[in-house]
């Protein structure tokens, strides 16, 4: 359940489930109730986000079209240097930094993916954000070998 697209309550118990299985459930944001708008979109990475909070994830991978953060829009500014390393202290400061979606987007692009793990990382938890137009990047990632893109420590 959301209000004005911002979660405000959620049930985990088929995740749960899954999880005891075996399974890693792959999600993706959706159309949800809203209690002030009938509707929201609920972006993956607010879900996300929600979900390796409430299992006490110590990792989180974001898949996105880009190698992770950079100093400036990769697809518009060849200059651009891809930022390896972020610690949580600094993760504010980018949050202001990154640019919105170039294209219509419900996750509000890369200062919309800093703002919603900015909770996660406060809470301990590493992010990855990797580009999933290269082959065996998540498999690699998954499985804590390096790859290229971002890694925001806690801090």
């Amino acid at each position: 359940m959301a209000d004005r697209g911002r979660i405000v309550s959620e049930n985990f118990e088929v995740i749960a489930s899954m999880l005891k299985l075996g399974l890693v459930p792959c999600i993706g944001g959706d159309i949800v109730q809203d209690i002030s708008l009938g509707a929201s979109v609920v972006s993956g990475d607010q879900i996300a986000v929600k979900l390796a909070i409430a299992f006490n994830a110590h990792t989180i991978i974001f898949g996105t079209d880009v190698d992770g953060l950079f100093t400036a829009n990769p697809k518009l500014n060849h200059k651009a240097m891809l930022i390896s390393t972020l610690d949580g202290e600094k993760l504010q400061e980018w949050t202001h930094k990154a640019g919105p979606a170039n294209v219509p987007d419900a996750s509000g692009g890369m200062r919309g993916k800093l703002t919603e793990i900015l909770p996660a990382v406060r809470g301990g938890i590493k992010v990855l954000i990797i580009n999933l137009n290269y082959s065996l990047r998540l498999q690699r990632a998954i499985a804590g070998k390096p790859v290229k893109g971002t890694v925001i420590q806690p801090g």
